[in-house]
């Protein structure tokens, strides 16, 4: 996908306005200071986007240009991290804000789509052909191939694969057989799991903001420390599921079932999320 400002993101007309990468809770990580003469056969630009691509909690560049000590050019790159798991809001970067030292900014396709609509799902997606029973898709498995995003996985058996710090944004795994599977630290925005079979899987500080569970079984599986915001979890079987300082803001319960028996133990954004009764709420809180 393409790396554009902030201000070309849904659909609106691509604007040349360039700045200061700005929105909200928008903090700036220092990557790195270089002299021009490092980047021989490579922009520094093309060199940040390709850092920020491997990082999966960056979802934006800031870049400036700069004098350096000796009277050479220098070039800087900062990464904007929008994804949190738990107290701190997570950062949304929604517009540029000039500034005299001219910097740019720009963001990664993954985080834009989160932000906007997802595609259409395609089978082609980078590490789509390698999904099955007990596949490893994790840094350190067999395939160390991390890259799901917008994957179509509708319908497939990947019963205790491995998706731990996988980038699966926009990924759909409709109808899909997910027993004992592992997605701890993935990056999941926007990602369907719409009837998805998910008992006893482990979602453990997984980024998931606008993901859909409606109608998928989640028995006791594990949502800790996870940014659930806006989540959709209509109609979906939490029996025994575990909330545990997980981020609910925003997020819908109606018609799910087994909520009585779920955990949401120091849960935030309980009085935001919709859907829960306060009696079966309470009766949740004393169980956990």
């Amino acid at each position: 996908g393409e790396w554009l400002p902030p201000n070309s993101v849904g659909g609106g007309r691509r604007s040349s306005k360039q700045g200061a990468c700005a929105g909200s809770a928008v903090s700036r990580k220092h990557q790195w200071r270089r002299p021009a003469k490092d980047f021989v056969g490579t922009a520094p630009l093309e060199a940040c986007k390709a850092e920020c691509s491997r990082a999966l909690s960056c979802g934006a560049i800031e870049t400036v240009q700069r004098s350096g000590a000796s009277g050479g050019t220098e070039h800087e790159c900062y990464f904007i991290d929008v994804y949190s798991y738990t107290s701190r809001a997570a950062a949304a970067v929604t517009h540029v804000v000039p500034r005299p030292d001219g910097p740019s900014c720009f963001l990664k396709p993954t985080y834009a789509a989160a932000l906007d609509r997802c595609p259409k799902p395609s089978p082609d997606c980078a590490c789509c052909f390698l999904a099955g029973p007990q596949a490893d898709f994790s840094s350190t498995g067999n395939f160390q191939c991390e890259d799901l995003a917008f994957g179509d996985l509708r319908g497939l058996d990947m019963w205790k694969a491995n998706f731990e710090g996988v980038e699966m944004t926009c990924a759909a795994f409709d109808d899909a057989r997910l027993l004992e599977t592992t997605f701890k630290d993935a990056v999941a925005a926007r990602a369907s799991f719409v009837r998805a079979k998910l008992d006893r899987s482990d979602f453990d500080q997984t980024v998931l903001p606008h993901a859909n569970f409606s109608g998928a079984t989640l028995r006791e599986a594990k949502l800790e420390q996870a940014n659930l915001r806006h989540a959709t979890f209509d109609g979906a079987d939490l029996s025994g599921t575990s909330f545990v300082e997980s981020d609910l803001s925003h997020a819908t319960f109606f018609g799910a079932v087994g909520v009585a028996t779920a955990q949401f133990d120091r849960a935030l954004g309980l009085n935001t999320a919709k859907g829960l009764s306060r009696t079966t709420l309470a009766a949740a809180l004393v169980q956990g």
